[in-house]
């Protein structure tokens, strides 16, 4: 058996290994028109540099969180106070189209205005998450701004309780004319949305802060954000909910690819 059909044999059989542990995990992280991914494990932070997992859009690590016990891997821990990242603006980031889905894993420690993600600045601000705003305690909020500045601010309150110091998935996205807010892979409440989404092409993405304010920092700690240039289904946040390790997730999909290109350039 030449070595060039024993290789193509053995990449296969590898492939279908690899796809038949990816396929019966417990779910898989879903990484269709997934822009940006920061980790905040360990791995993926070098100095004051946070990598974008994923894309390219790398932040800045402003204050001194410290890296702790994440959900997932590691996270940072904001001390509410002076402890922030910030992106840099890009256009990958800016939707021209009403429909992008904002991630995030986070553990609120108390505190009120707690600004999780937040694209822009008072007057150019595109998006937004946000933990127990001022009126709507123990509740996640998501926020879009449309082109004539009228922003829709639509929080998960009233049965929607969601305590501080434990771990939740929280999600906001953009469907069109609808916005939805979904905590732990479940849908919560929905509204409506008039306009196109603005796009905000100067000012950086702040996480953990409120824009250019001095104040509205969060207290809590941070893991696995994530923006996608889509809304993604109900099935798919309920798969990255359950996803055990998206990084993990990333690397086998990469490694089924790499082998499938090692197949074609052997032919």
């Amino acid at each position: 058996m030449s070595s060039k059909i024993f290789t193509t044999i053995f990449l296969v059989v590898f492939i279908a290994t690899a796809d038949w542990y990816v396929n019966t995990a417990e779910a898989k992280f879903i990484t269709k028109d997934l822009v940006s991914l920061w980790t905040f494990d360990k791995a993926d932070i070098e100095g004051k540099t946070v990598k974008d997992f994923w894309g390219n859009n790398d932040g800045e690590i402003k204050g001194a969180p410290q890296i702790v016990k994440g959900n997932i891997g590691e996270a940072l821990k904001f001390d509410g106070v002076k402890d922030w990242v910030e992106i840099p603006s890009d256009p990958s980031l800016d939707f021209k189209d009403n429909s992008v889905t904002l991630t995030v894993w986070i553990k609120p420690h108390g505190g009120e205005d707690n600004w999780i993600l937040y694209d822009g600045n008072g007057s150019r601000a595109a998006y937004a998450l946000v933990h127990d705003d001022r009126g709507h305690a123990d509740t996640f909020g998501v926020s879009f701004w449309n082109t004539a500045g009228v922003r829709v601010n639509f929080f998960g309150n009233g049965k929607f309780k969601h305590p501080s110091d434990e771990w939740y998935y929280v999600v906001g996205l953009l469907d069109d004319d609808k916005v939805k807010l979904y905590v732990n892979g479940k849908f919560e409440k929905e509204t409506d949305f008039e306009g196109k989404i603005r796009q905000n092409t100067q000012d950086p993405i702040h996480i953990a802060r409120y824009g250019f304010a001095d104040n509205y920092f969060v207290d809590g700690t941070i893991d696995e954000i994530g923006i996608y240039a889509r809304a993604l289904t109900d099935a798919e946040i309920e798969a990255n909910y359950k996803a055990k390790s998206p990084t993990a997730d990333i690397r086998a999909a990469g490694k089924l690819s790499a082998c499938w290109g090692a197949i074609k350039k052997g032919k």
